[in-house]
């Protein structure tokens, strides 16, 4: 039988994927009101310990509408309207003169485009970041992703791609 850890049990997908991860085999969902085995994200210790008391072969998160996704979506909003002139002189002053891990220009080496780099992936990472989640919330409400569920054809490696329709899914690497 399938061990399945699904993280983040009170969100909208959450009750979903109890539901449809249920055929594949024993669903343990956690969340954060306080049940006997509670884990999530935000919470090293309790992730681990769940982990350690499930033994999963498959961890699920699915915490759309919660904290964590409120906060990561936050973020990507602001990494979104944030213009990369204010972004700049915020990264040196927190990575290069704040934490003294990279120069603050010159040619220093590879050391040196680490900062010209992360200011111009941060808005194409938080737009790119956006348009997945959505898409993927969106794509998890299809007939073939319920009735792949419902006639287990989808096996536990396969549900890592539940993003994919069915006739490109692969299955990943080792499994």
């Amino acid at each position: 039988m399938l061990n399945i850890l699904l993280l983040g049990r009170n969100g909208q997908v959450g009750w979903e994927l109890q539901r449809t991860l249920a055929p594949l085999g024993k669903v343990v969902a956690t969340g954060t009101s306080g049940g006997p085995l509670d884990a999530n994200l935000e919470n090293f210790d309790s992730l681990a310990r769940a982990v350690r008391e499930v033994r999963p072969r498959l961890i699920v998160n699915a915490g759309a509408y919660t904290a964590v996704d409120r906060a990561a979506m936050f973020l990507a909003l602001l990494g979104v309207s944030t213009p990369t002139f204010v972004l700049a002189p915020l990264l040196i002053l927190a990575f290069a003169i704040g934490l003294g891990v990279v120069p603050v220009s010159g040619r220093a080496g590879p050391a040196s485009l680490v900062l010209p780099a992360l200011t111009l992936g941060v808005g194409m990472a938080a737009i790119l970041s956006r348009m997945v989640r959505s898409s993927l919330l969106e794509v998890l409400r299809q007939d073939f992703i319920v009735m792949a569920f419902a006639t287990t054809a989808l096996t536990a490696p396969v549900v890592a791609a539940l993003g994919w329709p069915p006739g490109r899914a692969r299955q990943p690497r080792g499994t």
